[in-house]
């Protein structure tokens, strides 16, 4: 059973999540007479958690409850102790920060979004989110170079093309 525990940790490290969630389900499934794997029974509630706070979250966005998706975000991010799923943990900080902005609050959605990029240094929404918060400071040249960065780490970023258009034509012409 420890070794199928290992091979659900690497699953997450590699963001297989679901496959990592059933292998950790099959080891608490294989226990007998009740009694469980502890570290894999701590794992699959954490990200039984964690995934469930998001889920929250993401519906408290549908309905524009912006204070109820903060809220839900940070428990979950509360939640992601081990942080195995770096691309998730880095996901999970900077869609925060994307609220954070969105209710006005930069310090705190710069703050997030030096968290993400420190979980995943080249985590292109972050990239995007933190040219963003570039652009409302009016720094024009350093949201072009994050922009650019994130469109080298993945061109298909949501939002990215548009903004990297104004970050070009404001930097050119402020």
């Amino acid at each position: 059973l420890g070794a199928m525990h290992w091979h659900a940790v690497a699953l997450l490290c590699v963001a297989r999540r679901a496959q990592a969630c059933n292998l950790l389900r099959e080891i608490q499934r294989r226990c007998s007479e009740g009694v469980g794997h502890a570290a894999s029974g701590h794992l699959l509630g954490e990200v039984s958690s964690t995934d469930s706070h998001q889920a929250r979250a993401d519906e408290a966005l549908r309905e524009f409850d912006l204070a109820g998706a903060l809220c839900r975000f940070t428990s979950a991010i509360d939640a992601d102790t081990s942080r195995w799923d770096v691309a998730f943990s880095a996901a999970l900080v900077c869609r925060r920060a994307s609220v954070f902005q969105r209710t006005w609050r930069h310090n705190e959605a710069c703050s997030d979004v030096a968290h993400a990029l420190q979980l995943d240094p080249l985590h292109s929404p972050a990239l995007v989110q933190r040219g963003i918060l570039h652009i409302a400071s009016g720094r024009y040249q350093e949201a072009c170079d994050d922009f650019d960065l994130a469109h080298r780490m993945d061109p298909a970023t949501p939002r990215l093309a548009a903004w990297r258009l104004r970050a070009m034509r404001w930097a050119a012409n402020p």
